[in-house]
């Protein structure tokens, strides 16, 4: 059975989920900038430089 308390804790849910739903719609093609860091050292280990963010900088000479 439902009660006036749970239509009312649904009539508050439901533009709470609009909010996040429009603002994660807006927001879909934002990106940290430490996310594309990572994405770096990941791009240049698995290309076999090892874990460095430039590797035409060698710091062993």
């Amino acid at each position: 059975m439902v009660t006036k308390k749970d239509s009312y804790s649904f009539l508050l849910f439901l533009p709470s989920f609009f909010l996040v739903a429009y603002f994660s719609y807006i927001w879909r093609d934002y990106q940290l900038d430490d996310a594309l860091i990572y994405l770096r050292y990941i791009k240049n280990f698995q290309e076999g430089h090892g874990l460095v963010y430039n590797r035409e900088i060698n710091l062993m000479d």
